[in-house]
């Protein structure tokens, strides 16, 4: 199953883990965290990263390093944060799902905005 990583908190070995801020520009992750290792045994495949607010600390997806993320609905409004890059992608049909994090919202609002359904396990 194709798959993106949120370029936030859970780790893949060689991979790049920016987390949206110039500070961290090409910094690779050397380990796997425990997130992946069962993704990947349950079947997941990742293809790539999605967008992240610095450091993960705003309620929009909008960096120097990404951009400003859009909600694929209406390119003129946001897809909110800090899970957007998620919510944005899987809204727009890239993937049927995407890893995301929530410590405020993060999962949920950004779900909201696009049209999904955002779980907070």
């Amino acid at each position: 199953v194709p798959f993106l990583r949120k370029d936030i908190g859970a780790s893949e070995a060689g991979r790049l883990q920016e987390m949206g801020s110039r500070l961290f520009k090409g910094c690779r992750s050397k380990t796997d965290s425990f997130y992946f290792r069962r993704a990947r045994d349950a079947g997941l495949r990742t293809i790539g990263r999605t967008a992240t607010p610095e450091l993960g600390m705003s309620g929009m997806t909008e960096t120097i390093v990404n951009g400003i993320t859009c909600n694929p609905w209406d390119l003129n409004r946001s897809a909110s944060g800090s899970s957007g890059g998620a919510a944005a992608a899987v809204a727009a049909g890239i993937t049927p799902i995407a890893h995301a994090s929530d410590g405020g919202g993060s999962i949920r609002q950004p779900a909201a905005w696009c049209g999904l359904v955002g779980l907070n396990p």
